[in-house]
């Protein structure tokens, strides 16, 4: 620690704690209220770093989080009853709906308001479309279709139900980790939903985050089905970034949006752990109300970037995944009905060697994946 550090925040930058931004945004907040004391600018400081971080807040009452800078500023950092009640008091501070830099909710949580915002317009959209009233289908066409697409002897009785999700659901999200076949699932669920509306072709939009990703799942759809070509889907194979459907500009201004919604009956989202915050919101501000949304990818791998881990929400905290139901109730839309979790591994069984070294690491056991790693009789 530099023998110059004399505030609050140059204790911490010199410890390693904060960044020079950090420092820099906390700064200019607390010039906004000079009548606060170091409760304020340490939030602006914290909430920053967690927002470069890749979250969308910061929990001030989560101990462990806070824990480090206690300890190193001691009295300084208030308790956190007087740090809630002081940064409600300052005029920069906001509760949730008020127009201020920073948002403050009831459970303590700090926003910078950009971020409370763009978190309330994807929850909004995301129940809206879950609560949406259930396509009307042929349940005759979809009861064969099923079991032609997905007979009833399979290992991963899983697949069918996300299968019957997408088709009676505005949002689908098929969650599951490497080899529980997220890809050939949404190829059977691509046809199943042509066969249930055979009069017209199906406008379709195959899209990932990443230019990469969207190129795997084209060549990952042509290379699983040999008859892909046959399919009387418009643009099938034309795949496209996020970026590109929703027609960004060089402003960074999306074309696509609520008065120029996009045409498609279904977006096929891949790899959609990759989508941050504020790219959830303008695709769900795109879509019409009832063109169908299916989410794929695996929430414990390749996080988005900017802020907002999406699909890791939806899956982990604001969801009960379904968990290889047989049948869904098509009458009573919400949240929770409409995510499914692949749990059957094409690639290796769940009780061997690798199967339990990916549970391990999934579940945050360092100890029991070191124990695999070391044991010279795991196959």
């Amino acid at each position: 620690m530099s023998e110059h550090a004399t505030t609050p925040l140059e204790v911490l930058h010199g410890h390693g704690l904060l960044d020079e931004i950090d420092r820099y945004f906390a700064t200019h907040i607390a010039t906004l209220d000079l009548k606060a004391g170091p409760a304020l600018a340490l939030a602006a400081a914290l909430v920053s770093q967690r927002t470069l971080a890749g979250d969308v807040c910061i929990d001030l009452a989560d101990e462990g989080l806070i824990k480090p800078y206690r300890e190193i500023l001691g009295d300084i950092l208030p308790a956190l009853p007087k740090w809630l009640e002081d940064l409600r008091q300052s005029p920069v501070v906001a509760l949730p709906g008020d127009y201020r830099p920073l948002v403050l909710d009831e459970a303590g949580r700090l926003y910078l308001y950009r971020y409370w915002a763009l978190e309330q317009r994807v929850a909004a959209a995301i129940r809206a479309r879950a609560e949406n009233a259930p396509f009307v289908i042929d349940e005759t066409t979809l009861a064969s279709s099923l079991d032609k697409l997905f007979p009833a002897d399979t290992p991963a009785r899983d697949q069918r139900t996300a299968a019957m999700i997408a088709a009676r659901r505005p949002l689908s999200i098929i969650s599951g980790g490497p080899g529980t076949g997220k890809t050939a699932t949404a190829i059977r669920i691509l046809t199943l939903l042509q066969q249930l509306d055979s009069k017209r072709p199906l406008r379709v939009a195959l899209t990932a985050p990443t230019g990469k990703a969207a190129a795997r799942l084209r060549d990952a759809l042509i290379n699983a089905d040999p008859s892909y070509e046959q399919l009387p889907f418009t643009e099938l194979t034309e795949t496209a970034t996020l970026h590109r459907l929703l027609g960004f500009r060089a402003n960074g201004r999306p074309a696509a949006g609520a008065d120029h919604p996009l045409t498609h009956d279904v977006v096929l989202v891949d790899e959609a752990s990759m989508i941050d915050l504020n790219l959830m919101a303008t695709l769900l501000e795109a879509l019409p109300e009832r063109t169908r949304l299916i989410l794929l990818g695996d929430p414990d791998q390749l996080a988005s970037v900017e802020a907002g881990a999406v699909l890791s929400d939806l899956c982990a905290g604001m969801v009960k995944p379904t968990k290889g139901r047989t049948d869904h109730d098509s009458a009573a839309p919400s949240l929770d009905s409409c995510v499914t979790v692949l749990r059957h591994n094409w690639r290796f069984s769940n009780s061997s060697g690798i199967g339990q070294l990916a549970a391990a690491i999934n579940a945050g056991d360092a100890d029991g994946a070191l124990a695999y790693l070391d044991d010279a009789q795991m196959p």
